[in-house]
């Protein structure tokens, strides 16, 4: 789990990097989200397509470890001899996150979407949340200081996130990358009522389906 830390309410930031290296640094009290910037090889990227194709309506959900999970994947999987960078992708990223947080299992997700499915800005009642969008737009996120955590839920009073002042312009929204691995610091975060990240799915105006993993720490 999280280690215990005091009340820190001064606002959070972003923290963005090419190197895997960066990933630690959601333990900084300063960020409370952080992103492995990163591009697919083509392998994957056509292994991705080739499952997208092939099962549209997937939506895999497992409770897993670093040991367990190559198994898992494949025996969900008819032709998994297909899918094999894929799922030594999620495997290493399974094993990164279980080792991060210092717990044996995960909670994944594996899915196939064509709509939003959190369309609305929202925060997550976890300690901390990888996600990392395989194909199609990536999760849009608020930085702490643009958004007004009064606003979410029933703060909105029932007006559209675009309307009830969550946030002051369109630009300050921001938006991860196919490929992206971020760390999004959750509500159960130590302080996270007032610093967890603010996110949502994205718009999906053309329909272009994504292919979503989401890993949680079972503890």
């Amino acid at each position: 789990m999280p280690p215990d830390a005091p009340p820190v309410h001064q606002p959070k930031t972003a923290r963005a990097s090419s190197n895997v290296d960066v990933l630690p640094s959601i333990y900084q009290p300063a960020h409370n989200i952080v992103i492995w910037k990163r591009a697919l090889d083509s392998t994957i990227r056509g292994q991705i397509q080739t499952l997208i194709i092939a099962q549209p309506n997937l939506a895999l959900t497992s409770t897993v470890s670093a040991k367990s999970v190559l198994n898992t994947l494949q025996s969900n999987f008819d032709n998994h001899q297909d899918y094999q960078a894929l799922f030594s992708d999620i495997s290493t990223l399974v094993d990164m996150f279980s080792c991060l947080l210092d717990c044996e299992h995960v909670g994944l997700r594996l899915k196939v979407i064509s709509q939003a499915m959190c369309p609305r800005f929202h925060v997550d009642r976890v300690p901390v949340r990888l996600v990392t969008t395989y194909q199609g737009p990536g999760s849009q996120w608020l930085a702490h200081a643009d958004a007004d955590y009064s606003k979410l839920g029933s703060g909105n009073q029932g007006l559209s996130d675009e309307k009830s002042g969550l946030y002051r312009h369109a630009e300050h929204i921001h938006q991860l990358q196919a490929g992206d691995v971020a760390l999004l610091k959750g509500q159960l975060w130590p302080d996270g009522e007032h610093s967890a990240l603010v996110h949502r799915s994205p718009p999906q105006y053309d329909q272009q389906p994504r292919l979503l993993l989401t890993l949680d720490g079972i503890f």
